[in-house]
């Protein structure tokens, strides 16, 4: 069956995927929809590795049209946009016609075979760091690059991909900052917190001690920026004393000692809100 669907996207190197390339100058990419995407010329019968699946994909071109042989099965002549199941692989023409002084098409191809895959941050979630990974052994973690936040998810299929996205506030750590995240470069002013008591000391010598209190309980902590010299780029938590259970918890930011004796932060800035 031959379906009609326009498909326009930009053509970008698609990091954590296996990917036969049938030519080095193309960059290849796979969106949304797409396991693969990648150009081919009239005659050309290339090997790809798609979802864990080999496959041989031939083509037969024209300046109107493509059929595809996948496996020794065969398409209907598929123009712009249209699309068609072969075998395994779902198959949509994005470009077809003369490129350069050969007639070729630029197709994308979807696994239709569907594997297990889990994201920790449940999907396309900007404002979360997660790390997307399949039962293949496909993996992708969210990671920022200025304000652009890199996104790895799973596909429909099982499919470990990647999408970026603009932060408006910023990106840190793998996430988009929000309207109201404040960030530090030191843990001095990070904000204290303490479970199942009153927090009673919070001083600052170099380095940082808080102690939390509750009848019959406490626990004392220390923060130091590190590394001791040069420029500071994360902070670290010791236990200094505790005393009951009443007081379980005292966190800088999302950084907590509990029955730990020690915490590292993420590195600056530490962001939050």
């Amino acid at each position: 069956m031959v379906t009609s669907r326009i498909h326009l996207r930009f053509f970008v190197l698609l990091l954590g995927i296996a990917i036969v390339a049938s030519h080095a100058s193309l960059a290849l990419a796979a969106g949304p929809q797409c396991d693969l995407e990648a150009l081919q010329y009239n005659g050309e019968s290339i090997g790809y590795t798609i979802l864990g699946g080999q496959y041989t994909i031939g083509t037969a071109v024209t300046s109107t049209a493509a059929t595809f042989t996948v496996n020794g099965a065969t398409s209907p002549a598929l123009s712009l946009g249209q699309s068609a199941t072969v075998g395994k692989l779902s198959l949509n023409v994005e470009r077809v016609g003369p490129i350069g002084s050969k007639q070729g098409v630029y197709f994308c191809a979807a696994s239709t075979v569907k594997v297990a895959c889990t994201d920790s941050d449940g999907g396309a979630n900007y404002g979360v760091q997660g790390t997307a990974q399949n039962a293949l052994g496909s993996r992708g973690m969210d990671f920022c690059t200025g304000r652009v936040l890199t996104e790895w998810a799973c596909s429909s299929n099982g499919n470990v991909l990647s999408s970026t996205y603009t932060c408006p506030y910023g990106c840190n750590n793998g996430a988009c900052l929000s309207a109201t995240t404040v960030c530090y470069s030191g843990m001095q002013y990070i904000p204290a917190k303490c479970t199942g008591g009153t927090i009673t000391q919070d001083v600052t010598n170099g380095c940082r001690t808080i102690t939390c209190t509750a009848p019959g309980s406490s626990l004392k902590v220390q923060a130091c920026d590190k590394p001791d010299q040069g420029t500071k780029q994360y902070f670290e938590m010791y236990k200094q004393s505790q005393a009951g259970t009443a007081v379980s918890k005292i966190c800088l930011g999302t950084t907590c000692i509990s029955d730990n004796g020690y915490a590292k932060s993420p590195n600056f800035p530490v962001c939050l809100g």
